[in-house]
This record gives structure tokens, sequence and C-alpha cells, in this order.
């Protein structure tokens, strides 16, 4: 596996300047755990050593999934970098890829990948490989978009009881998953104000509607075993079963399958 490299960042709250470890290239036949960093966005979050608050790292990235024939060069458009300098990066980062790989394994496309200008071109690109749906995604987008509306009016009750009252069918089922998995991610990447908050328009978005169609699974601390939630994996029926991984998706990582 190609290790993370360490890029100058500033933090955004304190401006102290430091070096964080960011990972610039994806294999993921090698390291599968790094594409669920990034789906979950995990992936290149650093901690300012002097106020302790954490950020993602907007930087190049090459992905690289040889099962789905997939090589993509995620380039920031925030970096402004010119079309040279775009071109002599992909390609670096490209023959970097190629050079780490056995020469059986060395394709012609990875010299040639699809080129993204933002993080949510690459997780679309990234789900589309993956047999997710364009509606799907567009109904995802749609509740992210509810999500971040509610959220901007949690502690205006009477805009949030019009906002809910105005889209009281887009919060189902579903929509309570999501924030419970977003909970789970805030915590996992300490991010505790986000939790609560998410936690708070949940709390206010129940007494609205009335809740879910369906109680959520309790989401499995860290203080849970591997050894326990294999059991309870085991023990859940199939139906429950999809909702129980969807809430405690960032559990199932990489060291989780091993």
């Amino acid at each position: 596996m190609i290790p993370p490299q360490p890029v100058p960042v500033r933090c955004p709250r304190c401006q102290t300047p430091f070096e964080a470890p960011v990972q610039s290239i994806i294999n993921v036949k090698e390291a599968p755990g790094l594409k669920d960093d990034l789906l979950v966005g995990r992936l290149n979050v650093a901690t300012c050593p002097a106020c302790g608050a954490r950020l993602r790292v907007s930087s190049p990235l090459f992905y690289y999934d040889p099962a789905k024939e997939l090589a993509v060069a995620f380039m920031p458009l925030e970096m402004g970098l010119p079309q040279a300098d775009q071109d002599h990066l992909i390609g670096s980062m490209a023959n970097a890829l190629t050079e780490s790989l056995p020469a059986e394994e060395r394709r012609f496309y990875i010299l040639n990948p699809k080129v993204v200008l933002s993080q949510q071109g690459l997780l679309e690109t990234i789900l589309e490989a993956d047999g997710v749906t364009r509606e799907m995604l567009e109904a995802q987008a749609n509740r992210a978009r509810l999500l971040g509306e509610l959220l901007d009016n949690v502690d205006d009750e009477a805009t949030l009881a019009r906002l809910v009252e105005a889209d009281k069918d887009s919060i189902d089922y579903e929509f309570y998953l999501m924030i419970a998995g977003l909970m789970e991610n805030a915590q996992e990447i300490g991010a505790p104000d986000e939790a609560a908050r998410l936690a708070v328009l949940r709390d206010r978005l129940i007494a609205l509607t009335g809740g879910p169609s369906q109680p959520l699974p309790e989401p499995l601390t860290g203080e849970v075993s591997d050894e326990a939630v294999i059991q309870q994996l085991l023990d859940t029926d199939p139906q429950a079963l999809l909702t129980l991984v969807a809430v405690n998706r960032p559990r199932f990582d990489y060291v989780f399958f091993q």
C-alpha cells in the first residue's frame, strides 16, 4: 500500500500551520478500508495540535478499483491548478500507482483516469460503479439538502415546524436512518458538537412527526467487542440486518473484516 504523505495545512479555527498525513492514492484491492473511510468522510481528516479542531484536508486523490476497472483522479477545483499542472500531477500519481503494481496487474486505463473536480463527483463516480443508480443518488442528495436546511433552523421552532410540514413525506424511515449514520460518523471523527446537534434535530423531528415508522437499531458503541457485534449480526434477521449495518456503517471497517 502506498503510504500517506505529509502536507502543510493551516487550522481554520486558530490559524496554526502544521503538517497532516494525507492519502493521495487508494488501491481498493490492497486497502479496502480506505474506500470505506472515503465514503463515510474519515479519509484525510487531521487534528490541529494547537486547539484540537478536526478538519478535512482537500487534496488531489487517485482512486483505483481493479475489480470495477475504475481509475479516477480527483483534482479539487478550489486548488485552482492550471491544466498543465493538473496533467502533470495526475501523471505522477498514475505512474506511482502503476509502479506499485505487479507487472501482470498493470492496465493502460490507469494512465487515462476519469477526472473529477469535486468531492461529490468523486463519491458519485465510485457509487455508480458499485451499482448505485442515478435516481438513488438524487434521492440521497435531496435528503441531504433537506437535512442541511433543517439543521440550519433547528433552533427556530416556528421555521422548523414549517419546513417539516412542507416536507413531511420526505422525513421517513430512511431519513432518520441517515441522521443516525451521520451521528455515528461524527462521533467516530471526534466531532461531538456536530453529533449533539444532529441528536437535537432528531428529537425535535420525532416530536413533530411522531418518529420513524419502525424503531431504529441502537448504535454499536466502541465498548461492544467485535465478537459481540458478530454474534448480534448472526442473530439478526435479514431485513433488520440491513438497517443495523446502515446505522453502524463506520464500525464495519477493514480491521473488522480481518
